[in-house]
């Protein structure tokens, strides 16, 4: 959220050299002074006080001075100006030159004379740089002219200082005002100056002790000199000096000289500071704009601290920031933030080439020329302001300050009109440019360092980068982002415990991209392809057709459902378009080699990689490989890489497998768009139907990275998907309604059908949605006979609403199913139905009883007297008619359970011989029992039919399916793996049958004593089901 401030375009009036460029000479520059030369911010002294701040050391050293020169005199005879973090030493120069040229009515300007008056005195301006011979015959000629000069002329040209008595001649009873400046440079030059036994600084330094005295003792003389600050020296490296510097002897001496001239100065004056660190802003602001709107400026201050205490943000700040003391610190920031002035003062201040003051001066003038120039709107100028693309920033900050190695780093990372910085990449993932506000941040702070009671800070970290970047509307959550993203792509930025700094050698991100480069094409193809092998491969649920690019290869069948992932490469798609590809749309339509039409169109669906995102995928494989590559030649000791740290190694590896885990996330959200079978009307043909509808998920990064990181099979990810958009059934959906069937799935004029027809109904259907579960349409197939919506035969039996219970579903062309409103459903009914009791046939007693063998009435009938071979009984009873009889299953009952249920059957069907017994195990613990009981099944012969999976894939496991059917010979191969692998994991699905036969049969009597007496005693409680077959007696 953008919160709307008054920039500071609207606040603000700069003045008119700022606006127009020509204020970067701020130097202040006592020489041209002297002559009445350079700007007139500096020569004109109305002007000079309209410009300047009233420091409270600057109006200090005017009470001092004036105080002393009137007739008071009570101020201090030798003043020495301090440097400081705010400078201003010079600039008091001249302002004490200004007064002492035209006396207190110069200046108007409030809080400058605090009630001061006076007139104007006698003043000797010299800069060490300007001085030819001495600095006492310079000072006789500024005071007294040619007269002046007379008095000392000798002792000039013989570069001996002047005693007591001759400078107070040459004083006399006038006021007199020496100004001292750069002494600190002319006594490093005047010690290579010999002077008979001694040289020119130590006379100077003589000098300076007969004056200072003259001065202590003349109530009408004063004496203000800046520090004799060594580093002002050895800082300017001139050719004119460079004989002394690049002499030790030489250097000894002339810092000897500076040292014993700044102890005889302090022996007498007094040390004054022209500016504090906290005047600081007020002197750039004063110096800078000629008007500021202060109502406006404190409502852009108050919402900036408002923001920073606000939830969501302070968390993210450094504590001060958001005391309330920090809020005056935005007043007299205003319209800078303050973080930009704390980083001028105590980072880029301390380097010498700034010149502290003047430095900063000229940097910030440059800055709101830019700003006004360019139309920025901003309510504070931050330290992102500068702008590095920009040459007179770059020459400002690098060239001037002799730090020409970071312009690699500039170029390559922050700004760059000819090339593409890293941050400008990374900009264009945000509204604002994010990336570019921090590297400028920061490299800002890593100019130079600041000094704390530790150590020395170099960089910033990341509560001093949010600080100095945020304004009210901006989420740190997203700068965070954003500083991650620069942490990984920058070439030069580097990060050292807490702290983000620019090196002018570039880190591990440069080493990275270098490797990147060269990985081949064809290896980054591969790798795309294998992890979406691995990562679509579950077989769980699906059965996955990787890179399908022919009918054949995605076969038309009522299995598994197939789930088809063309190559990215032949096959993508976009979230804004609705069309199918040309390459879906084939092979959802044909199927096998010959490309026939697909039939069971319902049991297909396409999972579609994203043309935009594919990019991504290809730069994260390019990414994982050559970080893969770099490890394993330090692992093998590259010679190249021998030179990185411990700590660069293990980032190394740390971002390999980042790589690795961002790699399976750009997989994952490549490929999120799915293409269902549909029987929705097209919009544009109305009669028209549209075979496929196209659903894209809304994967979000943060989501996917979880589920890797969890080990979550893509495959559970895909259904749990599928389920949300209600496009799949699943065993745990309700089936579907009888008569919902009748309406939506059942063909026209169709009476009857299979029950493997029944079923696929439902995979040719897409109104059905994809099927997951077969066991839905068997509940939908015993749901329609128990609601008398159809009927279904097997086995010389009808299943209708009377007996519902006792029918099992199944997929077979023995199981008839006819709609039970029909003509074939009539049919059904006569046949297994007494039309004048309407009962079962089988259970039907209308009529006198008839001979089962001729038909005729039993008085009249006589085969009653002959008897039936099979079961001894007349045939009049039983009609010689044995065959075949059929026993119904016994299903999931222990092997005593099966005996107690099956042996009332056998009696009541008059079954005296068996042919068979087929055993169904539930599981592979009973497999085992009823396998160590096969010696007890006396003269049987066994055989095996054995479908068993085991699916741990889903857990990171292994896949195993067997199939076996056979006799013993070829079941003991399979049997070891079919017991033994992973014996402590039930089967996912099986289906475990042994049948035992008799070529003879075997009596009622022996079969149940095996079962019940033998065999019993190794089952145990195991649980099967039986399927037992009487044998078939001869008439």
């Amino acid at each position: 959220m953008t919160v709307e401030l008054p920039s500071i375009r609207d606040i603000c009036i700069p003045r008119e050299d700022v606006q127009k460029g020509t204020g970067d000479r701020f130097t202040a520059n006592l020489s041209l002074v002297i002559i009445d030369d350079g700007p007139d911010v500096y020569k004109d002294p109305v002007t000079f006080f309209d410009n300047t701040y009233p420091t409270e050391g600057l109006i200090g050293t005017i009470q001092q001075v004036f105080s002393r020169l009137n007739e008071k005199g009570t101020g201090t005879p030798v003043i020495k100006l301090e440097t400081s973090l705010g400078g201003g030493k010079t600039h008091t120069l001249i302002a004490l030159y200004h007064l002492a040229k035209h006396g207190s009515s110069v200046t108007k300007k409030v809080g400058f004379m605090k009630g001061l008056k006076f007139d104007p005195v006698k003043v000797a301006a010299i800069v060490g740089t300007d001085v030819q011979t001495t600095i006492w015959g310079d000072m006789a000629k500024q005071l007294k002219g040619e007269a002046g000069y007379k008095l000392i002329k000798e002792q000039d040209e013989k570069k001996i200082s002047p005693n007591e008595s001759q400078l107070k001649k040459l004083f006399g009873d006038e006021k007199c005002l020496i100004l001292l400046d750069e002494m600190a440079l002319y006594l490093a030059k005047a010690s290579a100056v010999k002077v008979e036994d001694s040289n020119l600084a130590e006379q100077t330094k003589i000098f300076f002790q007969v004056i200072s005295q003259v001065a202590d003792g003349m109530d009408s003389v004063c004496l203000v000199i800046t520090s004799l600050t060594k580093s002002d020296v050895f800082g300017q490296r001139t050719e004119e000096l460079k004989e002394i510097f690049d002499n030790e002897v030489a250097r000894a001496k002339a810092t000897h000289a500076i040292k014993e001239a700044d102890g005889v100065l302090s022996r007498i004056g007094i040390n004054l500071t022209p500016t504090k660190g906290e005047e600081f802003p007020a002197i750039m602001r004063k110096r800078l704009f000629k008007s500021i709107n202060q109502t406006s400026a404190i409502e852009v201050c108050k919402a900036y601290h408002n923001s920073l205490n606000s939830e969501g943000v302070k968390e993210y700040m450094p504590k001060h920031a958001t005391e309330a003391k920090y809020f005056k610190f935005f007043q007299e920031a205003y319209p800078f933030h303050p973080e930009f002035i704390q980083i001028l003062r105590t980072k880029t201040s301390s380097i010498s080439n700034f010149n502290q003051t003047r430095g900063v001066l000229r940097l910030l003038g440059k800055v709101i020329k830019h700003i006004w120039d360019e139309k920025i709107d901003a309510p504070l100028i931050h330290p992102y302001h500068i702008d590095f693309s920009e040459a007179e920033f770059t020459n400002e900050l690098v060239s001037r300050l002799d730090r020409g190695e970071y312009m690699a780093a500039i170029t390559a990372d922050i700004a760059d009109k000819s090339g593409t910085p890293r941050a400008t990449i990374i900009d264009e993932n945000f509204t604002e440019p994010l990336a570019t506000m921090i590297c400028t941040t920061v490299f800002l702070n890593s100019l130079t360092g600041v000094v704390t009671t530790a150590d020395v800070r170099r960089g910033a970290n990341e509560a001093e980068i949010q600080l100095a970047i945020h304004h009210p509307g901006l989420d740190p959550k997203t700068v965070e982002n954003a500083l991650r993203e620069v942490e990984d792509k920058c070439f030069y930025l580097v990060k050292q415990g807490s702290m983000y700094a620019f090196s002018n050698e570039p880190g591990l991100n440069k080493i990275i991209e270098e490797a990147k480069s060269t990985v081949e094409s064809t290896h980054v193809l591969r790798e795309c392809e294998k992890r979406i092998e691995t990562i679509f491969g579950g077989r769980k649920f699906f059965d996955p057709r990787i890179f399908a690019n022919k009918p054949g290869d995605a076969p038309d069948d009522t299995n598994k459902p197939k789930l088809v992932i063309p190559h990215f490469n032949e096959c993508a798609t976009t979230g804004g378009t609705t069309k199918t590809p040309e390459l879906v749309e084939k092979l959802f339509h044909g199927a096998g080699t010959q490309g026939k039409p697909r039939i069971f169109a319902n049991n297909i669906l396409f999972l579609v990689a994203d043309s935009g995102e594919t990019e991504k995928m290809d730069f994260k494989a390019r990414e994982f490989l050559a970080l893969k590559k770099l490890c394993d030649d330090i692992d093998e000791g590259a010679p190249g890489l021998q030179s990185l740290s411990k700590p660069q190694r293990d980032k190394l590896k740390e971002k390999r497998q980042e790589a690795e885990l961002f790699l399976k996330v750009a997989v994952i959200l490549a490929y999120k768009h799915y293409f269902l079978p549909t029987s929705q009307k097209s919009l544009e043909e109305a009669q028209a139907k549209k075979p496929l509808r196209k659903i894209s998920a809304r994967i979000q990064d943060n989501k996917v990275e979880e589920s890797v990181k969890a080990n979550k099979s893509q495959e559970d990810s895909i259904l749990d998907f599928l389920k949300e958009q209600e496009a799949v059934r699943t065993a745990d959906d309700s089936p579907w309604a009888p008569d919902l069937i009748i309406q939506k799935f059942w063909p026209k004029n169709t009476d009857s059908m299979t029950g493997d027809d029944f079923k696929k109904l439902f995979f040719k259907n897409p109104d059905a949605k994809i099927i997951m579960s077969e066991d839905l349409i068997l509940r939908a197939q015993q749901n329609g006979v128990k609601a008398g919506t159809w009927l279904a035969v097997r086995d010389d039996q009808i299943f209708d609403k009377t007996n519902a219970s006792t029918f099992s579903a199944a997929f077979t062309s023995a199981t008839q199913i006819i709609l039970a409103d029909t003509d074939a459903g009539k049919v059904a009914r006569e046949q297994f139905y007494c039309d004048k009791c309407q009962k079962r046939k089988t259970e039907c007693k209308c009529g006198k009883e008839k001979c089962k063998k001729c038909g005729k009435t039993l008085d009249v009938c006589t085969c009653k007297e002959s008897t039936c071979p099979v079961c001894g009984k007349a045939l009049a009873v039983c009609g010689g008619n044995h065959g075949p009889t059929t026993i119904p299953p016994i299903t999931e009952k222990t092997l005593q359970g099966i005996i107690g249920e099956l042996l009332p059957i056998l009696e009541d069907k008059n079954i005296e011989v068996i042919q068979s017994i087929g055993l169904k195990a539930k599981g592979r613990d009973d497999l085992a029992r009823l396998l160590s009981a096969i010696p007890q099944f006396l003269g049987a012969k066994a055989y095996y039919i054995i479908e068993a999976t085991l699916n741990e894939e889903h857990k990171g496991g292994n896949f195993m399916q067997l199939d076996y059917r056979g006799d013993d010979a070829g079941f003991k191969v399979v049997k070891p793996v079919l017991l033994n692998y992973q014996p402590k994991e039930q089967f996912s699905s099986c289906d475990l049958v042994l049948t035992f036969s008799w070529d003879g049969g075997i009596s009622r009597d022996e079969f149940v004593g095996i079962l019940r007496d033998k065999v019993a005693n190794f089952t145990g409680d195991s649980i099967y089901t039986a399927k037992v077959t009487p044998k078939e007696a001869e008439k």
